[in-house]
């Protein structure tokens, strides 16, 4: 490895030619920045991925010789609740890790019952572990949607058991 930048790592091959490893091609988990796993100097087997003759440019790729964690999935069900760990909060949610690799996305909508547009800066931290159920997974493009959410039951459905139009409520006024 002879530099690391925000995109990736440029290695120097054996033949003396240079190549540039894409972040999203050093890992499948989800990293900021090639630094995170690489360090200058570091020797690692690469995979080509592309070869541009027009623009004398090789593309490779460590994470292609790693074995692809997408392929546990199989062990995984819609509807079920798992632990995750929190990798990165976004403004439209986060991204955790099922396990290590495998990362699902929790979309914003998917954090509160009662709270709409709720940031999930404002709710978690990076490394956290959390619960989540798996509402959706997409063999076809590698993707797996999450709910923190549905982990609970919603304080309206609990309200509707209670309570029916015409009751009368006992209630606490909280913002003006």
């Amino acid at each position: 490895c002879k530099q690391i930048t925000s995109f990736g790592a440029f290695f120097k091959l054996e033949n003396g030619i240079d190549t540039l490893t894409h972040t999203s091609e050093i890992s499948y988990s989800r990293i900021n920045d090639a630094a995170e796993v690489l360090s200058l100097n570091d020797v690692r087997d690469l995979k080509i991925i592309e070869i541009n003759l027009e623009k004398l440019q090789l593309s490779t790729s460590i994470k292609a010789l790693l074995p692809d964690p997408f392929e546990d999935i199989d062990k995984y069900s819609t509807g079920k609740i798992y632990k995750v760990r929190i990798l990165k909060i976004t403004q439209f949610g986060f991204f955790a890790e099922l396990q290590k690799g495998l990362v699902c996305l929790c979309h914003s909508s998917e954090l509160s019952h009662t709270r709409k547009n709720v940031s999930a800066s404002n709710l978690f931290k990076v490394g956290q572990e959390v619960s989540v159920m798996i509402k959706e997974i997409d063999k076809e493009q590698k993707r797996i949607a999450i709910s923190y959410k549905a982990t609970t039951e919603s304080p309206y459905e609990v309200f509707n058991k209670n309570y029916k139009v015409d009751d009368i409520v006992n209630a606490k006024i909280v913002s003006k």
